[in-house]
């Protein structure tokens, strides 16, 4: 206990008891029929927004949330995930250091490293995950499926030759992050405009203007 309560182990020690808080949070309200799970991924999109802006390379959070398949599992199963591989890996490496050199180090300096690592860890569970999640509910999609949906532009200005990225929803409201192209080349859309997909090309999607009618639709939906 000394150990796991340790200054040099708070950030990893956090994120464990964050994870049985969620975990718990989660059983209660699964009980009491709260869809926390549900409000959890609807915050994803505006999460993105603030993580992605001018720092970063345009699309690089939507591939990295697609690589981690957000969407394929619910984000709840990823955040305890996450959570759990963040602090027993830190734990872990921290165990290590101080069995061998005696020492150990600032839990926050050692934070991006086991952060990095992981990732990939993550991502393996979450692939299994995928499986019964996708077959329990037989909600999962093709990318080429989200044609003739209706996205909003998230990052960036669509325009000829320079992709933007846009947030859909699919037939079963999971949400999809892709890049969007205008299908006529003078067309422009700014963040925040609706679009219409139209057509898959493999890396991104044509769109155009949605009609005022099929807007109303989706939002009475």
């Amino acid at each position: 206990m000394a150990f796991l309560f340790a200054v040099e182990n708070t950030p990893f020690s956090i994120a464990l008891m964050l994870m049985l808080f969620i975990a718990l949070f989660e059983g209660v309200a699964t009980v009491l029929g709260v869809g926390v799970s549900a409000f959890l991924d609807s915050l994803l999109p505006d999460l993105d927004l603030s993580i992605d802006g001018a720092e970063m390379p345009q699309g690089t959070v939507s591939r990295l949330l697609g690589w981690l398949l957000v969407g394929k599992v619910p984000a709840i199963m990823l955040l305890i995930l996450l959570l759990t591989t963040f602090g027993i890996l830190g734990l872990t490496v921290q165990y290590l250091i101080l069995g061998l050199a005696g020492l150990s180090i600032s839990g926050w300096l050692l934070s991006p490293l086991v952060l990095f690592a992981s990732l990939p860890v993550v991502r393996f569970f979450a692939a299994r995950l995928a499986r019964y999640v996708g077959a329990d509910t037989s909600q999962v999609v093709e990318v080429g499926d989200l044609v003739g949906c209706v996205g909003v532009i998230t990052v960036g200005e669509a325009k000829a030759d320079f992709p933007a990225q846009a947030r859909v929803k699919d037939r079963f409201g999971t949400q999809h992050y892709v890049m969007v192209v205008p299908d006529e080349p003078n067309s422009r859309y700014r963040q925040g405009e609706s679009v219409l997909l139209v057509q898959y090309h493999g890396q991104h999607f044509s769109v155009i203007t949605p009609s005022s009618s099929l807007l109303n639709e989706m939002e009475s939906q």
